[in-house]
């Protein structure tokens, strides 16, 4: 949903602005169904993501790392602490002391709960980006 709202609010700026996703556990699988279905709900169309494992040439290549949680950023940070630099939760980004809940496995409400705060902070980071 991240890279989602990500880009799409890169696109309305008219900035050149591009977002991509990797996860640390992530398996070349779809959006999950709730994903897809709050995101059509403010006219975004994630239905062609596919998740992917993060690597060292992702990152390597990525200007800035954005962590929806602590935990993740810890996580990166310990696997590719050559990075660190380059590694933020998405609060700490924007200055909000907040993480992003994973809604996975959640109902429809915790995905529009998710959905909501990546769209209030990604504002920030497009506005603080450009």
């Amino acid at each position: 949903m991240a890279t989602g709202i990500f880009n799409h609010m890169a696109h309305e700026s008219n900035k050149k602005l591009i977002g991509s996703s990797a996860g640390l556990c992530a398996q070349g699988g779809p959006a999950s169904s709730n994903a897809v279905a709050v995101m059509d709900e403010i006219g975004i169309d994630i239905r062609s993501h596919t998740s992917r494992q993060l690597s060292e040439s992702i990152l390597e290549t990525a200007d800035l790392v954005l962590t929806m949680s602590e935990s993740h950023k810890q996580a990166i940070c310990q696997i590719f602490p050559e990075y660190d630099s380059k590694i933020h939760t998405l609060g700490e980004f924007v200055g909000a002391n907040e993480s992003v809940a994973d809604p996975y496995g959640g109902n429809m409400d915790a995905y529009r709960r998710c959905r909501d705060q990546i769209h209030q902070l990604m504002g920030k980071v497009i506005k603080k980006l450009i």
